[in-house]
């Protein structure tokens, strides 16, 4: 026993007095009763424990850090000083320190689950999700009912893509600790499974008790943007504006409602200070360029502290900026800002969304400096990131003979959307009796063009929820002869998928470049796509189509009217500013000053009122001397039919580059308008030239800048040309396979035939990636 008048009893007492104060937070006369406690016992691990604790809730992780350390090394047992230890140094950042000791922990005390569970959030904080998992399952073995390591398991494995484990993992925390956090989990993760409905009632019910929850409101505000329902969507994001915790979080759904309303522009900015503000830097209006400024030097900062090997943000800070990252990104194309767009889908790489990095080398599609080598170089990378942590996979199913192929398609497109019209003929026009269709959709709601194809379907999965493992599982367990992964670069799309060899034979179709995966055995495109010489790798062998491309007419589309006598030239491209980069204005610049009496018409959407892009589009125009007046903006139409009648005022069509049009270019010819365009080295870079060639419009397709002048120029001279093509074009479309999708189907049934009957080889088509 010790005496009361003894240095360790006066300690002892000192520290007593100090835990009293702690406890009713009086943290200034508790650190001073353990300086007490330590000057008459410098080892006193109480003391050091205490004192790093409270000087940590005060604020000073130096001296908490400090404390802490002594008292774990004075007593290395002592399990709460290293839990703690490890909670400081997870909230610090210091996530290789914390790491280490929570994994202490866990070996001192294995049926604690505090080590297993701050090992987990440190697991998941550095991307180890495979770790993470286990170290968590092993805190909820300790205590079943811990629901914060259920919360933090739901919130894992949606990051890990498996959102319907990611439910049952809420819908345990919501069990052992119903509240407003969890009622906002079930909402997100009701959500995440397609579950609108509950995750509406989920949503209400945790705004009920917290009027400003902010993962509420963001899962409430999504289901309402994505049904329609924007006035409501308004309303919500008024009534917790003043009262939000995270200004990122009213400026991300702000910018979700104006991209619903197609107000791209403003999206961007919205979404780029909802970024500056999750990073915790000031996010108030400002012009464009310094937002950009200001966003820049947050990503600067980042990268030095990224190469000195410390995080990149504050605890928590990434999980909320890396998706908003993801979501801008490629749209800072339409700033033609390849620099920006590429360090924020990197960070969202780094931070574990899932698709950034498929985000990451479509951007490069858009890119006019981009080169076949660069492109390989991009796809091999994306190639090693996506095998990261895979593990073992099945061995992909054995072919046989088969009198009737069963075909799946897994899309993002069975929804409103233009690819839709060029994937409904596998549906509607494939020859039964040889082939059956099965759809795999990955559109989070199903509207009533997908109720069309499910309709028309042998087979039919509601998909978005599953990860790429489980869907290859479900996809094999159908039986599953060919499986077309289609457009794999965009939306949400899974070229992935092939890495999990879901059937015998994988086709890409609809996509514009090479998946970068070997798992993928064919991409079909056609000759002027993909000519027989081609300097593009791919890792696919490529099988040509008479035509890749294929869609419907619009229905109730009036006949192209003439143009007035002596109108004044009209060009135009009603393309997607993404696409309008500045080597692609620039010939444009050179196009208007080489036709002095003519106009150019620029519309899509409302992107064209944001003052900045426009003053960023005009830019090269005037470098060239072009009167400004000369380049236009058209107001956004109405509908469909209004955008198409846009049309009857234009007799030329430019085609931007390297990313060219297809939908546009379609449309523009529909229309009776010819469309020039600029052949490029990549698959991207010849679609105008592939829909062109089908119509005998192959003297449109320019080789190279000169020659795209050139052709407009000789165009313009001749106005009797014009006329023909604007009174022929569209019964030429017509008569074209582009058009007639049963003759096409029959094509692509005998490419389902031979790629079935002939087991691969090396591609033949330019070379081989890697």
């Amino acid at each position: 026993m010790t005496a009361t008048g003894s240095p360790a009893g006066e300690a002892a007492a000192a520290i007593a007095r100090g835990l009293e104060h702690h406890r009713a937070g009086r943290l200034d006369a508790a650190l001073g009763e353990y300086a007490a406690a330590l000057a008459l016992d410098p080892g006193n691990v109480d003391g050091l424990n205490l004192g790093g604790l409270a000087q940590h809730q005060r604020g000073n992780p130096a001296a908490a850090l400090d404390m802490l350390s002594r008292a774990v090394a004075a007593a290395p047992q002592f399990t709460g000083a290293l839990q703690n230890l490890a909670d400081v140094q997870r909230q610090t950042g210091a996530l290789d320190a914390a790491r280490i000791s929570y994994a202490k922990l866990a070996a001192l005390a294995p049926d604690w689950y505090g080590g297993p569970y701050g090992l987990g959030l440190v697991l998941q904080e550095q991307g180890d999700m495979a770790g993470a998992r286990r170290a968590l399952t092993d805190a909820i073995r300790c205590k079943p009912d811990l629901a914060s390591a259920h919360f933090a398991l739901a919130n894992l494995l949606v990051a890990s893509g498996d959102p319907a484990g990611a439910l049952a993992a809420m819908e345990r925390a919501h069990a052992a600790g119903p509240g407003a956090d969890s009622w906002s989990g079930l909402a997100v993760m009701r959500l995440g499974v397609g579950d609108r409905a509950g995750a509406e009632a989920a949503a209400r019910a945790c705004l009920a008790l917290a009027p400003c929850h902010p993962g509420a409101f963001i899962a409430l505000g999504q289901i309402l943007i994505g049904d329609g329902r924007l006035d409501e969507a308004s309303a919500l994001a008024e009534s917790v504006r003043a009262d939000a915790a995270s200004p990122g979080d009213i400026l991300t759904f702000d910018a979700a409602l104006a991209m619903a309303r197609r107000e791209m522009s403003r999206a961007v900015r919205l979404y780029m200070r909802a970024c500056l503000a999750y990073a915790g830097a000031p996010a108030g209006d400002m012009p464009f360029g310094d937002l950009r400024a200001r966003l820049q030097a947050v990503l600067e900062a980042a990268g030095r502290r990224r190469a000195a090997g410390e995080p990149e943000f504050g605890t928590g800070t990434m999980s909320r900026l890396a998706p908003c990252a993801a979501t801008v990104g490629p749209f800072l194309l339409a700033f033609d800002d390849f620099a920006m767009a590429r360090e924020l889908v990197g960070l969202a790489v780094r931070g574990g969304v899932r698709d950034a990095a498929q985000n990451l080398i479509a951007i490069e599609l858009y890119d006019p400096a981009a080169t076949p080598e660069s492109f390989a170089a991009s796809h091999m990378a994306y190639s090693r990131h996506v095998r990261g942590g895979l593990g073992p996979v099945p061995a992909r199913p054995p072919r046989g003979p088969r009198a009737k192929l069963r075909v799946g398609y897994v899309s993002a497109d069975f929804r409103a959307h233009p690819a839709a019209n060029c994937l409904l003929p596998l549906f509607e026009c494939r020859d039964r009796a040889r082939f059956e269709a099965y759809g795999y959709s990955l559109a989070p709601v199903e509207d009533a063009t997908g109720a069309r194809f499910r309709a028309l379907a042998d087979g039919w999965r509601q998909a978005h929820a599953l990860t790429d493992r489980d869907l290859a599982a479900a996809i094999r367990a159908d039986g599953i002869d060919i499986l077309v992964i289609y457009a794999g670069h965009f939306d949400r799309n899974r070229p992935t998928l092939a890495l999990h060899n879901p059937a015998p034979v994988v086709v890409s179709f609809g996509d514009c470049a090479t998946s970068g995966l070997p798992e993928t055995d064919y991409l079909f495109a056609d000759a002027a796509l993909v000519p027989r010489v081609s300097a593009e790798p791919f890792a696919e062998r490529v099988v040509r189509l008479p035509c890749q491309y294929v869609n419907l007419p619009p229905e109730g589309v009036p006949e192209p009217r003439p143009r007035p006598a002596g109108a004044a030239l009209a060009l135009a491209s009603f393309s997607n500013p993404v696409k309008l980069n500045g080597a692609t204005l620039a010939l444009w610049a050179e196009v208007l000053a080489r036709l002095p009496e003519a106009t150019l018409t620029l519309g899509f959407q409302r992107a064209f009122e944001d003052p900045d892009l426009v003053a960023r589009v005009r830019a090269p125009f005037a470098a060239r001397g072009v009167d400004l007046a000369r380049v236009r903006f058209r107001p956004p139409p109405a509908d469909a039919a209004g955008h198409l009648a846009a049309y009857d005022e234009v007799d030329i069509a430019l085609d931007p580059f390297p990313f060219n049009g297809s939908t546009t270019t379609f449309e523009a010819l529909w229309m009776g308008v010819p469309v020039v365009t600029l052949v490029g080295r990549t698959m991207v870079a010849r679609w105008a030239t592939a829909i062109l060639r089908r119509v005998g419009l192959g003297d449109l397709c320019a080789a190279d800048a000169a020659e795209y002048v050139d052709t407009v120029a000789a165009l313009a001279a001749d106005p009797a040309r014009r006329a023909a093509l604007r009174r022929a074009l569209r019964g030429r479309l017509a008569a074209s396979t582009t058009c007639r999708p049963a003759r096409w189907m029959r094509h692509v049934e005998r490419a389902y035939r031979a790629v079935w009957r002939v087991p691969r080889t090396p591609t033949r088509a330019g070379r081989p990636l890697g």
